[in-house]
């Protein structure tokens, strides 16, 4: 089960998710809306065009309108698009909290895909899952069943296999994996896994942050409406539009695990965020680099995502301090030297060091030695 920290942290995490698509919604829609009345205006397009321009955005976010108002300007009212996407992350929050508790559980040896809810005209999951399997056949069996009616089973894949990240929509392991799907995953122990015909592997990585993969996606939102979310929202936010009119707005996760180069996660952890994102990260690596005991707390938890992201692992043997090691339960950060020198004579070539000096650099914090060892990698 989880512990306090960890709930208290995947809490933060679905806060952040919340602020940011209260920042960015609207301006999407609000642009979306715009960009129909002036081709209504203009005479591009007729009203009845830009209305079923509008549903189909919507249809495409997953708003089914219900049957009593179907057909009604009402179903095109720019709540609903929030509505549905504040309830499909709520449903994230949900499984990102139980996928994260049973990947940290070492009896999951996989997970099976199943319907838990039953569609009036469900999805051909089981086509779906076969495309998804290409080229991961050792990591996921074929599909066993349609997936169609309630309680089937679809098929077995690993806990740590790519294939879930293939099936979901959104580039997430965990359910929801498609609006209104009804499928989910159910943990399963090795024996199971086993008889599904898996191989069943021991490696169990670090699970992936709530908003690793957060962004959301529009088409001609303006100018104007793009500022007003880099207002809000300052270096949470990075906004990328390609050729065709597609814009990006990128969650920079600050918390979180989305991989960077160290030199892209130093400036990302001394940007300029609203209040509502505080640095976490940031503040335990402080903490930790000013000696304090962050082992067991919610601290602890952030400084090993932060050191998890750190891509720099310098070579060769390294040395740290005796009583270092020897209070390892109680610290969750090592100082280690390159050299054998003074009080650094314990031999450390576990090959885990992590380089933080560009981190430490831009969050200006002094260190005594320009390399880290966690404890946890002892």
């Amino acid at each position: 089960m989880m512990t306090a920290a960890q709930m208290e942290m995947i809490a933060n995490d679905y806060a952040e998710r919340a602020f940011f698509v209260s920042g960015v919604e609207p301006g999407v829609i609000l642009s979306d809306f715009e960009e129909k009345a002036g081709k209504v205006a203009s005479g591009a397009l007729s009203y009845e065009e830009a209305q079923q321009s509008i549903r189909e955005t919507l249809r495409q976010q997953g708003y089914r309108p219900p049957a009593t108002g179907q057909g009604g300007i009402q179903d095109l009212s720019s709540w609903l698009r929030i509505q549905v996407v504040m309830e499909t992350n709520a449903a994230m929050a949900h499984g990102y909290r139980n996928w994260y508790n049973w990947t940290q559980d070492d009896s999951t040896a996989a997970f099976k895909f199943y319907r838990s809810q039953g569609r009036e005209d469900p999805r051909y999951w089981a086509e779906r899952w076969n495309r998804a399997r290409a080229g991961l056949e050792e990591e996921a069996t074929e599909a066993v069943s349609s997936g169609f009616i309630r309680g089937e089973t679809v098929g077995y894949a690993l806990a740590a296999s790519d294939i879930w990240i293939r099936l979901s929509r959104f580039g997430t392991p965990y359910p929801p994996f498609d609006y209104l799907s009804g499928m989910n995953i159910a943990p399963v122990g090795a024996e199971e896994a086993r008889a599904a015909g898996l191989e069943v592997s021991r490696v169990r990585l670090a699970p992936a942050s709530f908003n690793a993969t957060l962004e959301s996606n529009t088409i001609s939102i303006t100018n104007a409406n793009k500022k007003k979310i880099r207002r809000i929202l300052k270096d949470a936010v990075r906004v990328k539009t390609e050729n065709d009119r597609n814009t990006t707005f990128t969650y920079t996760d600050p918390n979180g695990t989305r991989p960077y180069t160290d030199a892209e996660l130093a400036e990302v952890l001394s940007g300029d965020f609203p209040e509502e994102i505080p640095l976490r990260q940031a503040q335990a690596f402080r903490l930790a680099a000013a000696g304090g005991a962050v082992a067991g707390t919610l601290a602890s938890l952030y400084l090993d995502r932060l050191l998890d992201r750190l891509a720099s692992e310098p070579e060769g043997d390294w040395y740290a301090r005796p009583a270092d090691v020897a209070a390892a339960s109680s610290r969750q950060y090592i100082p280690v030297s390159p050299k054998e020198e003074g009080e650094f004579t314990y031999p450390i070539t576990s090959g885990h060091v992590r380089k933080v000096e560009d981190v430490a650099g831009a969050l200006n914090v002094e260190l005594s030695t320009p390399y880290v060892l966690p404890v946890k990698w002892l």
